[in-house]
Order: C-alpha cells, then structure tokens, then sequence
C-alpha cells in the first residue's frame, strides 16, 4: 500500500528546520536593534518632558512680580509619562542693576540607565523702576 500520492504538496522535517533556524538568526539581530531604538526613544521623550517642565517653570517666574530683589526655590515634579520619574527643579532671580533681572532655571532627573541628567535656561528681564 503506497499513499504516497502525486501532487502532494507540504514542507519536508529540513525545510521546517532549516525557515527556523533563518527565522532565529534574523531575530536575534533585530531584537536588540528593536531594544536600542526603544532605549533610545524613552530617553528622548524624557528629555522633551524635562524641556517642558523647564520652559513652564520660567514662565510662571516671568510671570510672577519682581517686587523682592533676590528669590529662589527647589520643587519636585512627578512625570506625566513614567510614573517613577521625579524631576528636580532649581531656581532663582536676581536683581542684577536698576531693573535688570537674572532669571536662571535648571531640571535634573536620573535616566533609566541611571545617568545624572540636568537642562537649564537662563535669561534677563528689564523692568524698570
């Protein structure tokens, strides 16, 4: 008895191995691809939310009066996007001459891979008197 049938069509136990074995030497070089470009990408959202804090912190001192000639002040931030990263912020504003104001801002934040990371602003104001 052959059923061994003529038009069969199929995969033979080497082709199945061997479309296996192409299939893992292709992934093992795009997973860690795939993991940089991920690393990499976080990072870089961290960072434009760090930029964000940033420019928000100097507009609400612009914003604020400059009645007192020297101020300064630290404040911790939870991210909107990864929930265990805090932000740092630093501040302070002095009156540099008559009406000319310094306004310096800096954020420091730790990095997943655990990097001290800082960005700061720096700008003046003239009010005068």
């Amino acid at each position: 008895m052959n059923d061994h049938r003529k038009g069969e069509k199929g995969f033979t136990l080497a082709e199945v191995i061997t479309s296996l074995m192409i299939f893992g030497l292709v992934l093992s070089f795009v997973v860690p691809i795939y993991q940089n470009l991920k690393k990499q990408s976080d990072e870089h959202i961290i960072e434009v939310e760090a930029q964000i804090k940033l420019q928000e912190k100097l507009e609400n001192i612009l914003a604020d009066s400059f009645e007192n000639k020297q101020d300064k002040g630290n404040e911790f931030q939870r991210s909107k996007i990864k929930p265990n990263l805090t932000y740092q912020l630093h501040w302070y504003k002095k009156l540099r001459r008559t009406g000319l104001w310094q306004i310096h801002v800096e954020v420091q934040w730790e990095d997943p891979s655990k990097r001290k990371r800082k960005l700061n602003l720096q700008t003046s104001r003239y009010i005068p008197i």
